[in-house]
């Protein structure tokens, strides 16, 4: 969940760069000191990441996604009529980078919370309500590092049997020798996404 800084700490929307086939989305203006506000902007990075996978999957396109909370800053440094330079730095776009290339690598479809103790504290202590998209995020104890959460994006409502139903399916996926094949098939089975404006 990168955050650009700005002197306004007025929320927004979600806004986005996309380069080749990497698509960066940030939340800017987000107010450091309030947990409210911090949580709204998640909300909206989910929905957004949400929806950007439910059109991807109509296209037979699935991703895999990494979600970072801290600094991320965007500049435009050299225009020229045929060529635009610009800087991208932040530890929130260098944390969720490394994620995506080593941690995810090879997970069709995945998306997680980068391993970090404020966001996770702040999601661990917050007191949502049924229908929450924020619901959808699942600590994975399997994992060696305890502060990961997963976005289960492809389901409306997830309880321990869906999710165990839907992991143990897709492990075996990864096994397949038809993968992809059958992590697709797996998707279009398990998927809400005409019920992204639910939330």
């Amino acid at each position: 969940m990168p955050t650009q800084n700005n002197q306004n700490d007025e929320l927004t929307k979600p806004s986005g760069i996309f380069i080749s086939d990497c698509g960066i989305l940030f939340v800017p203006n987000e107010s450091k000191d309030n947990n409210d506000a911090k949580l709204n902007s998640l909300r909206m990075i989910l929905n957004a990441v949400r929806e950007i996978n439910c059109e991807m999957l109509k296209e037979d396109i699935i991703l895999t996604t990494s979600i970072a909370y801290g600094n991320f800053n965007y500049t435009s440094r050299f225009n020229h009529e045929y060529i635009e330079k610009n800087l991208l730095y932040g530890d929130a776009y260098i944390y969720a980078y490394f994620d995506n290339e080593n941690g995810l690598r090879g997970k069709s479809g995945q998306c997680r919370i980068v391993n970090d103790e404020k966001i996770y504290e702040l999601i661990k202590n917050n007191k949502y309500k049924s229908g929450d998209i924020l619901s959808l995020l699942l600590q994975n104890y399997n994992d060696s590092h305890r502060y990961y959460y997963y976005f289960y994006w492809m389901l409306k409502h997830p309880n321990p049997r869906d999710i165990k139903i839907f992991k143990t399916k897709y492990n075996h996926c990864l096994k397949n020798e038809f993968k992809w094949d059958c992590i697709k098939k797996l998707f279009e089975n398990f998927n809400k996404c005409d019920d992204i404006h639910n939330f």
